[in-house]
């Protein structure tokens, strides 16, 4: 059974025993966080696979998260080997949004990208 306390899900197994950036040093991550966006949020859901096809195909992509947040915020995370594929996701988010939520609206995201110093 998946997600169970204490048993690492597929992606842990995966991410663990595949060979990747892991072994080779560290990745780069980017976080989107959105004020009073869930109309973005419902949005992505009803796009998803839109979504899920304009990220995954990022440079060095390896992961990406969405999650609503209090208040109704939103906060997207992409993973990717190096600084140019978080760099990529960026500007397509940003021209994702601008087209898909043209009838909300949507302040432009804090965003804060960083070098992984630590994964498992």
């Amino acid at each position: 059974m998946e997600g169970r306390p204490g048993r690492p899900s597929s992606l842990a197994r995966r991410l663990a025993t595949e060979p990747s950036s892991l072994g080779r040093g560290s990745m780069h991550i980017v976080v989107r966080r959105y004020a009073e966006a869930s109309a973005l949020a419902d949005v992505m859901v009803q796009r998803e696979q839109e979504v899920r096809d304009l990220i995954s195909t990022v440079p060095g992509f390896r992961a990406y998260y969405g999650a609503r947040t209090g208040g109704g915020g939103v906060a997207t995370v992409t993973v990717c080997d190096k600084n140019e594929g978080t760099d990529e996701s960026v500007r397509r988010a940003a021209e994702w949004v601008r087209a898909n939520t043209s009838g909300a609206s949507i302040s432009p995201p804090e965003i804060t990208e960083g070098e992984t110093y630590v994964a498992f």
